[in-house]
């Protein structure tokens, strides 16, 4: 690792002096030369003042500070003791002239954020360069608009053929049959979302005649007896093709998977992640009868469907998959290893930063992902395969290191 000599204006205290710096790289981590970096003051802080310099060998003496603004990391002049293959690279991408003219904010950039030279770390990161941010396709001014965007037409219009060929095959039709439409089922989308913030004891009490009760805006947005004939009929996928326990397309998930898919699809498309994900277990509350309810007494939601998710740093769902327990009698290896794999698909080769705890975490996860263009980090549970003994806290003193 080279040294860089960095012509710098260190503020003293209870006076201005100046003096140059020699910057050891290998005999510093990247905080600390950040932090150096930051104590560097403007041009305007500097004028005036006296400068004291020593490079290499000898003392040299300068009265003026240069007149660049020498804050300004990202154009700061760097020079380099010996050739430095980023340098290099670095002159030959951007078009300067030489070595010298590389800023030290993109020297540092493109070298290596883990400053060591034991051969078992990784010592080159690659740069993150991804556009990020909202990728709402439609014109997105309400909040019904947002909605739209992860809920959008052709599911809505999966549900009303659906619900409507349910009706059909149990019932056969008939005069009193009154078919569903977009903007019913919009509606009743609508009224169980308000109905999930003003909650109830019955949903009945909404269309209550007394007043205390009847909410007027929803009673208004559908009829009773309409939203209770939605509430029995509703349908997502149709019952006749259903897969037995027997097939191997058996399904768990079966009744709700149009839904399901058409949401992860939607949420992945939305948003152009950030640099930094964590990967994570999230559990819906639900303690009615299900073969895929999970009991989890250590956890603030005891009771529910476990959902393994993927967040942005903003807090934005990007992906998530609906944990459905042992299929069959045989429990899954290496189940940690193969949801993060999952949900991190869609970041491979970007050089994404992504976070997970120790349930997850391996040597195995690690290197797949490495290999992949994924960056991670994470706790770790020191029993895990191919993990090395670590000393016992007992044995070991401030300071050090395992």
């Amino acid at each position: 690792m080279p040294e860089i000599e960095c012509r710098s204006g260190m503020q003293m205290a209870g006076n201005k002096k100046a003096a140059w710096k020699l910057l050891d790289l290998e005999k510093l981590n990247q905080d600390e030369l950040y932090a150096i970096l930051d104590e560097i003051p403007s041009g305007s802080e500097s004028e005036g003042s006296d400068v004291e310099s020593e490079v290499g060998e000898g003392y040299l003496e300068a009265n003026n500070l240069p007149e660049t603004d020498l804050l300004d990391i990202q154009n700061m002049d760097i020079i380099l003791e010996e050739e430095n293959d980023v340098a290099v690279e670095l002159v030959a991408d951007m078009g300067w002239e030489s070595e010298d003219d590389v800023p030290l904010a993109r020297l540092a950039t493109n070298q290596s954020s883990i400053w060591t030279n034991n051969e078992n770390y990784v010592t080159t990161t690659n740069p993150f360069i991804e556009v990020t941010g909202p990728n709402l396709i439609a014109d997105v001014e309400t909040p019904t608009d947002v909605f739209l965007s992860l809920f959008p037409g052709d599911l809505i219009q999966h549900i009303v053929f659906q619900t409507n060929l349910y009706y059909l095959q149990k019932h056969g039709g008939g005069a009193n049959f009154t078919p569903t439409s977009e903007e019913e089922i919009k509606n009743f989308l609508g009224v169980n979302l308000l109905m999930g913030i003003k909650q109830m004891p019955s949903y009945r009490h909404y269309w209550s005649s007394n007043d205390e009760l009847r909410d007027n805006f929803i009673s208004a947005a559908i009829s009773r007896d309409r939203f209770s004939w939605l509430l029995s009929h509703i349908h997502l996928n149709d019952n006749s093709v259903q897969p037995g326990r027997n097939d191997p397309n058996y399904d768990k998930l079966y009744k709700v998977r149009p839904i399901l898919s058409k949401l992860r699809e939607t949420f992945l498309s939305a948003m152009n992640p950030h640099e930094f994900q964590s990967i994570d277990e999230s559990m819906i509350r639900f303690k009615g009868r299900s073969s895929i309810r999970q009991y989890m007494p250590n956890k603030p939601i005891k009771r529910g469907y476990k959902v393994w998710v993927r967040c942005d740093s903003t807090g934005f769902m990007c992906d998530f998959q609906i944990y459905t327990g042992k299929i069959g009698q045989t429990t899954e290896k290496k189940l940690g290893l193969r949801v993060v794999k999952d949900l991190s698909r869609a970041l491979v080769g970007k050089h994404h930063k992504v976070f997970f705890d120790n349930y997850f975490n391996s040597v195995e996860l690690q290197r797949s992902l490495l290999s992949n263009g994924i960056y991670a980090c994470g706790t770790i549970r020191k029993g895990r395969k191919d993990f090395p003994e670590l000393k016992l806290d007992k044995d070991m003193k401030r300071g050090d290191k395992d």
